[in-house]
Formats: structure tokens, sequence, C-alpha cells
């Protein structure tokens, strides 16, 4: 199996240690941050394979960090059809209410 360079990237301690451990056993590097300018430094700086996304992060949320990574010529090295499809997959977490008892707005952001 091949072994891939992993980014992971939660505000939530518990979600980010079980995806960092869960890859880690299955033999990939990963790297992990708590938020969204945590991620771009690495990102930026370190080229991987697969980056883990939450959408809902402090600092910088998700959604600007995918919009910001794909503009920047320092991940211009990414094939093409990698790049296109950076966000054709995700899943949902259990949704966290927002305090006014609506759902939280940025969970249900679907334009990259």
């Amino acid at each position: 199996m091949t072994a891939f360079r992993i980014l992971v990237v939660d505000d939530n301690d518990d979600s980010r240690f079980l995806f960092a451990e869960i890859l880690s056993v299955d033999g990939h590097r990963v790297i992990t941050a708590a938020d969204g300018e945590e991620a771009m430094a690495y990102a930026l700086h370190t080229s991987f394979d697969l980056v883990v996304l939450d959408l809902c992060l402090p600092k910088v949320d998700g959604i600007r960090v995918i919009k910001e990574l794909r503009s920047s010529p320092a991940v211009q090295y990414t094939p093409r059809r990698a790049r296109q499809e950076w966000v054709g997959c995700h899943y949902a977490k259990p949704e966290r209410a927002h305090p006014s008892g609506r759902a939280n707005p940025a969970a249900t952001e679907t334009s990259y």
C-alpha cells in the first residue's frame, strides 16, 4: 500500500485525533491543524496528497481555506483533475445547533 501525506484539519480535538489515528494506523504520514489559519500555513508550505478539512473552523473557515488554496500558485503543481475534485466528496457531521436553535448556517454552505 502506498503511504500518503495527509493534512487533517478540524477544530474538534476528538475528530482530529480520530482521523489522524485511523490514517496513521494505515501507514500514512498525518499532520494535523486545529484551525483554518494553521491549515493554510501548512498547505502552502508542504506538499500533501490529501486534505481532510472541516468547513466550520475558527479564524479562517474551511470554505475560505479551499478558495485560498485553489487560487494559490503554491498548490498549482497539483494535477488539474485533482484540483477540480478537491471538494467533490464530503461527509456531514452530526449537526450542531446554532445558539438560536436553528441549524448552523455555515454547516449548510454549498458554494465552493
